[in-house]
């Protein structure tokens, strides 16, 4: 991939990072006015938050120093980092899905049934396949595993899609619009999740996918942020 355009995808990634991490920032002081019972279901937006950003910190910022290295014309030496990296945001994205279930548990009072076991399976499986060394986190070589440990990570998606769908059907006007607007974000964010990883497998031009999906994320933590955190949505 020439080097302009990752350059664009850097500074795309830099200003991704810079407003996922200014978003948790900005949570704290409105989390602290909040009443007591409603910190219980607060956190776990600050929470799910704080995963995603540090996980793509970890995934991203490599990539960033990789970039700048190659600029400055030597070798970054970061690319065990960024096996590293995929590895921690593929596990905190997991845990980033789950807190999104509790926090739709906690806000929207719901049973704990059968539904809410079956997104807490999904994350322990998906975790599980992520420790296997046949994911080879190192490597751009193809390896089936890295469909297998998807399969659970789209339960999860699609559980909080549903979660999040029939809470907008009986919310406020006010509120279902933001509801429905986090459900098309994670849709939006899977497929072009699911086009990046297949896509890949015949040119590296699809890796441009992951931009939208960064953008989608960012999308969601906005809305996330006015749903709990802004005043016409409490």
């Amino acid at each position: 991939m020439p080097l302009q355009v990752e350059i664009v995808q850097s500074i795309t990634y830099a200003a991704y990072l810079l407003c996922i991490w200014g978003f948790f920032v900005v949570m704290f002081p409105l989390y602290r006015a909040k009443l007591v019972v409603q910190q219980r279901t607060a956190i776990w937006v600050i929470v799910a938050c704080f995963v995603l950003a540090f996980g793509d910190s970890f995934h991203l910022v490599p990539r960033l120093i990789d970039m700048f290295a190659r600029l400055m014309g030597s070798s970054g030496g970061v690319g065990g980092w960024i096996g590293f990296g995929l590895a921690a945001s593929s596990f905190t994205l997991s845990l980033f899905y789950l807190f999104l279930a509790l926090y739709a548990w906690r806000k929207f009072a719901l049973r704990w049934d059968g539904w809410m076991w079956v997104l807490v399976a999904a994350c322990v499986v998906r975790i599980v396949l992520l420790l296997f060394p046949e994911n080879a986190w190192g490597s751009a070589l193809y390896t089936p595993w890295k469909f297998y440990r998807n399969v659970p990570f789209v339960v999860q998606g699609l559980g909080v899609i549903i979660l999040f769908w029939q809470a907008a059907k009986v919310a406020p006007a006010s509120q279902a619009a933001l509801l429905r607007g986090m459900v098309w974000s994670i849709l939006a964010s899977f497929i072009f999740y699911i086009a990046t990883l297949v896509g890949t497998l015949w040119s590296s031009w699809w890796g441009m996918f992951m931009l939208p999906k960064s953008a989608a994320y960012l999308v969601l933590v906005w809305l996330l942020f006015k749903f709990e955190f802004q005043r016409d949505a409490k």
